[in-house]
């Protein structure tokens, strides 16, 4: 497998410039490492079914939907792809769904991009294949990132695939919704969908930015708009037509950051910026024309 070139074709794809600081991490890293195996979509029979890849029996199309800007579904339901049996297609109904992936590396440094990371940035990322792992190692020093998931096994696979790529940053078994590996961070980047942002998000970054893509949900006991610096930063791709809790939400946050610059809504693109709750400060008796 030519695995080089097709980063490049890649990286070129996605970074559009050479110049960028994201050129190599994505010209250089090889994802093939982090997917040997996948599930894909198929029908059998009539049937809508969930077929196995493993790369190493077919270089071809590993390199093909490796090395393309796309999702590769690693598990399905409970079944990793690692582990299952070839030969051996899963029904695709509403327990046989995807429930983890290699995220498209177009999104990974979309999210990369948005959160503005520095060459000195400390970075809190979700682990999965370990691919984006591998790119921030690429980008930054492997002792400036910390990967976590909850999963063990996950943390293992990726620990190995990691090294074997050069890279060697701290991976470890975590449930980010609680608390999370020691350090203070900069940047937290989460390919994970949580219902609302967790308070030891805020407490373990330093003057950084949260961000995390999908579905994102306003938490009314830790979250107040206008109070201190900016916070998060949340993608959704999401129909603001079709969700109008959402669209209040959105319009709400509007109004209250008073027309934010970082705070946009496209048609497609939920972009926002939320503020975390500063500490109560004394107020300053009003003036006799009524202004504090």
């Amino acid at each position: 497998m030519d695995w080089e070139a097709a980063a490049r074709r890649l990286a070129t794809k996605t970074v559009v410039r050479a110049e960028s600081r994201w050129y190599q991490p994505l010209a250089t890293t090889p994802r093939h490492v982090f997917v040997p195996r996948w599930w894909t979509r198929a029908t059998t029979g009539g049937e809508a079914v969930w077929e196995l890849r493993d790369g190493a029996s077919d270089p071809d199309a590993w390199q093909r939907d490796v090395y393309a800007d796309s999702t590769l579904v690693t598990r399905v339901g409970p079944h990793h792809a690692d582990h299952a049996q070839a030969g051996q297609p899963l029904t695709r109904s509403r327990e046989g769904r995807s429930t983890l992936s290699s995220t498209l590396p177009s999104l990974v440094l979309m999210m990369y991009r948005a959160a503005f990371i520095t060459d000195t940035s400390r970075l809190l990322v979700t682990c999965g294949s370990g691919y984006g792992t591998a790119l921030a190692c690429a980008r930054l020093r492997a002792e400036q990132v910390t990967s976590a998931d909850v999963d063990p096994y996950l943390v293992q696979a990726a620990r190995k695939r990691l090294a074997e790529a050069g890279h060697h940053p701290r991976v470890e078994v975590c449930d980010l919704t609680g608390a999370l590996p020691e350090g203070t961070y900069d940047r937290i980047i989460s390919t994970v969908s949580v219902p609302t942002v967790p308070v030891s998000w805020a407490r373990a970054t330093a003057t950084g930015l949260l961000m995390k893509p999908f579905t994102f949900q306003q938490g009314k006991d830790t979250w107040q708009a206008g109070t201190a610096p900016s916070l998060v930063h949340a993608y959704a791709p999401v129909d603001l037509g079709s969700s109008p809790g959402l669209a209040d939400l959105v319009r709400g946050v509007r109004v209250a950051t008073k027309g934010d610059p970082l705070t946009h809504i496209g048609d497609e693109w939920f972009h926002i910026t939320l503020y975390r709750r500063a500490p109560s400060l004394p107020r300053r008796s009003p003036q006799p024309n009524g202004t504090p």
